[in-house]
């Protein structure tokens, strides 16, 4: 899977970020998430209506099942360690991408989870620039993405090459 962010409409940009969640330990829940760019640090996390696809245009959706959004807003449950949720986190920016980003290159992003005793875990990533909402099935959709950090949620606060709560 890879990560993308999107031009939309004129000032507005989708972020679409896959992670892999692995819990280290039992009875975590992550309550939040936040993505950020050296850009835009005031993201809007995307809902949707249950079992409804999340949309950012016509031509640009994501399944409910493939989307840890709602997951994550009604508080995300590790139950046991070695628990494993994976899947996209959605956003819209109400800044575009800067120039000095061309059309599919990596752009640098920030990623954070906080879970229910108000930890942060955070770790950065990468994310191809796609500068038309219309390509939404370019050639590097469904491609693994060599730069894609998992999370690792310990109790240290620490990333690691996996997401671990």
């Amino acid at each position: 899977m890879a990560n993308f962010l999107c031009e939309l409409k004129p000032g507005h940009t989708a972020y679409a970020i896959w992670v892999r969640l692995l819990s280290m330990r039992a009875r975590i829940i992550v309550e939040h998430f936040e993505i950020a760019s050296d850009w835009d640090s005031d993201l809007t996390a995307l809902s949707t209506a249950e079992g409804a696809s999340y949309r950012f245009s016509p031509s640009w959706d994501f399944a409910w099942d493939e989307v840890l959004n709602h997951r994550i807003e009604n508080g995300l449950c590790f139950h046991h360690r070695g628990h494993v949720a994976e899947g996209y986190l959605l956003a819209v920016g109400r800044k575009p991408i800067r120039l000095s980003y061309p059309d599919q290159r990596l752009a640098r992003l920030q990623l954070a989870v906080t879970d229910q005793f108000g930890n942060e875990y955070s770790a950065e990533t990468a994310a191809v620039v796609e500068r038309s909402s219309n390509r939404h099935e370019s050639r590097l959709a469904n491609q693994p993405f060599p730069d894609r950090e998992a999370m690792g949620l310990r109790g240290s606060n620490r990333w690691s090459n996996e997401s671990r709560t």
